[in-house]
């Protein structure tokens, strides 16, 4: 079975794990079957490389109050911006599933790398702020009831990223350790946006 290590690891914490996939059907990204075959090819190539998994944060209350049909625009939105900022030799874009993304980088600048995330989770929040009306967009909350008939308070759309940067001539074979530690990276970067860890 090829959908092993990272994809596996990644999609733990949802408890959602699907077959392979060559393609994305809503996106039209690469789907899981290819990430891992791509990962498995990263990890044993020479040059400095980044992973960058993606993940929308408050995805399921913007779902329920605005309509999976937003959802569905938000997460087309955000493959587009994937293509026009990571489109170019060298990335590679993935679609694990719902709103989960992954980009990996061969000949990583890192510096670079690192704007041009930041640039993606700019443009999705200045695009999903369009959502809210003008109260909801100064107070950056939005106030509905959850899944118990709770009156709550939810932060709003927002995409969060946690980046591994793997120095040059390190040769990586283990993919397990390498989703375990975006798994922590992620839980990290569900408070500061863009959490980041470099391998040496």
């Amino acid at each position: 079975m090829l959908l092993i290590g990272l994809i596996a690891t990644l999609l733990w914490m949802r408890g959602e794990l699907k077959y392979a996939k060559e393609i994305n059907p809503l996106t039209q990204l690469n789907g899981n079957n290819r990430i891992n075959k791509y990962l498995h090819h990263l990890l044993k190539h020479h040059k400095d490389r980044m992973i960058i998994y993606f993940d929308f944060d408050n995805f399921k209350p913007f779902n329920d109050h605005f309509g999976f049909e937003k959802g569905d625009e938000v997460i087309l939105f955000f493959s587009k911006l994937l293509k026009e900022i990571f489109g170019q030799k060298g990335y590679f874009i993935g679609h694990i599933g719902g709103d989960d993304f992954i980009v990996m980088v061969e000949n990583a600048h890192f510096d670079k790398v690192v704007e041009e995330i930041q640039a993606i989770q700019k443009d999705f929040v200045d695009y999903t702020q369009t959502f809210y009306d003008d109260e909801t967009q100064q107070k950056g909350k939005i106030f509905m009831k959850d899944r118990f008939g709770v009156e709550r308070e939810f932060e709003i759309l927002s995409v969060s990223a946690a980046a591994i940067h793997i120095r040059q001539d390190l040769i990586i074979l283990d993919e397990q350790s390498i989703g375990e530690l975006i798994a922590i990276l992620k839980k990290s970067a569900k408070i500061t946006k863009l959490s980041v860890a470099s391998i040496l």
